[in-house]
């Protein structure tokens, strides 16, 4: 089970996904080095799932709060409650 913190910074945010995804993080450092270097834009975007597609959200450096609003509801099962992902390789 994944907790998220509603206090957490972008910063934060990011930290942890590093630490639960280490493997895909370090292959986007890798892609990022490869391409040009260090870039302004967040490592990660988060995704919003609607009508069966996956968009951008309207968060560009989501907090634990946004987070937790676009997981789902607080009671719903494991199943019901997914954050998606994305990066700009």
């Amino acid at each position: 089970r994944i907790t998220i913190d509603t206090s957490w910074t972008h910063e934060q945010v990011t930290q942890q996904l590093r630490a639960w995804f280490p493997k895909v993080f370090q292959y986007i450092d890798s892609w990022q080095e490869c391409i040009n270097g260090p870039t302004t834009q967040p490592d990660w975007q988060l995704l919003d799932y609607n009508c069966g597609k996956l968009c951008l959200a309207n968060a560009v450096r989501p907090t634990g709060t946004v987070l937790t609003r676009f997981k789902g509801r607080h009671k719903v099962g494991v199943n019901k409650s997914n954050l998606w992902f994305g990066t700009h390789l």
